[in-house]
């Protein structure tokens, strides 16, 4: 994507990075919410109560690391969120990403920072990791 030689391709590619962050993070911070409130929801079953109290803080571990994760998941899925809109109004959006995703190889291309790859999946895996608990 950063390494296109034509700069109207490279700067659709860019966009269409963007819009598709974009709709990723909106499922992610729809997904999340809708999983954390049943994970709360969960927390109100009266047939808790009658569990011992070892298999009752079993049952109630998985279900607050479930929902610290999925919130967690929401509220960068919102930043990265905000960020990309804030970004894409710059009139120099599509270089300002192209410099932030990646950096000079040294070589006159450009190689993947794999911070910022990281970083932009973080919402997305702490999601998976809250469907998983």
């Amino acid at each position: 994507m950063v390494n296109e030689t034509d700069e109207q391709d490279r700067n659709r590619m860019i966009d269409h990075w963007r819009a598709s962050m974009l709709s990723q993070l909106t499922n992610v911070e729809l997904i999340g919410a809708v999983m954390s409130a049943a994970v709360v929801g969960a927390f109100t079953w009266t047939s808790l109560s009658s569990l011992p109290s070892v298999a009752y803080t079993l049952v109630q571990a998985p279900w607050y690391c479930s929902l610290v994760l999925g919130i967690g998941a929401v509220a960068v899925g919102m930043q990265q969120s905000v960020f990309l809109i804030r970004v894409g109004c710059l009139p120099t959006a599509n270089q300002f990403c192209q410099n932030m995703l990646s950096h000079d190889d040294g070589n006159g291309r450009r190689a993947p920072s794999w911070y910022q790859v990281l970083i932009w999946q973080t919402a997305v895996g702490l999601l998976e990791f809250s469907l998983y608990t």
